[in-house]
């Protein structure tokens, strides 16, 4: 009988016969720089597919076992330095008047910086996910990205924004910032970090390249914290 390839039950994915000699090849992909994407584009990756994550959990383990503790734990601090250095440009953004400067310092800033600081743990998750191994990794990148983030925003406030104010007005507002302004940073960063957290858990437990969204509801709430802060400093609620 003559096959109708128009028809549904001419997908590769219905003859389950098949399915591990189409994927075993695809174990090859840690070789190349864009495995990740291959891996995650490739149809043997569909939620309907019956591989199951076979192809891509085996290409991640035999990818993650080629690097080694202290390997490891440099590319993290350098992914959270990265990260908090890439957020800079939203102070810039923040000290610039414009007519809608507090719905910016409000909503967007804490948006971007909050998912700026994490920007070098997002890149690994998706371009690099077998770097990523242990859960503390999140924690290790957040908590120098955070830092570095805030002494960088201190830096500039001190020298660009306050530098008029009087000596002893000066030195109550940085220490203010050194102080409240650095914990708040540190800890929005540590919600959103255990929101990629809790999507990397996930992508480990079913096989499958991790979904970013996963980290969402999290990532919302150091936003929203952030935001508050913002808001309430705005309202001159809270100031040294």
């Amino acid at each position: 009988m003559k096959q109708d390839y128009f028809s549904v039950n001419s997908e590769p994915v219905l003859h389950a016969e098949h399915c591990r000699e189409k994927v075993q090849p695809e174990s090859e992909w840690c070789e190349t720089a864009s495995a990740a994407e291959n891996i995650r584009d490739s149809f043997w990756s569909e939620p309907a597919s019956c591989d199951n994550g076979v192809a891509y959990g085996e290409w991640l383990e035999s990818a993650a076992g080629r690097y080694r503790f202290p390997y490891i734990a440099f590319i993290t601090l350098t992914a959270g330095i990265i990260g908090g250095i890439a957020a800079v440009p939203g102070v810039f953004l923040a000290g610039t008047p414009f007519l809608w400067q507090s719905i910016y310092l409000v909503c967007i800033g804490p948006l971007v910086e909050e998912l700026m600081k994490q920007s070098g743990m997002i890149f690994l998750l998706e371009k690099r996910p077998y770097m990523v191994k242990y859960g503390w990794q999140f924690m290790l990148a957040a908590v120098p990205g955070a830092l570095v983030f805030a002494s960088i925003e201190n830096i500039i406030y001190r020298y660009v924004y306050l530098n008029h104010l009087p000596e002893e007005q000066l030195v109550a507002m940085m220490s203010f910032r050194f102080l409240i302004c650095t914990s708040l940073h540190l800890s929005c960063s540590l919600i959103a970090a255990m929101g990629l957290r809790r999507a990397w858990r996930k992508h480990r437990l079913d096989r499958r390249p991790v979904e970013i969204s996963d980290s969402y509801e999290l990532f919302a709430t150091a936003i929203a914290i952030h935001g508050a802060y913002n808001f309430l400093c705005a309202l001159k609620i809270i100031s040294p």
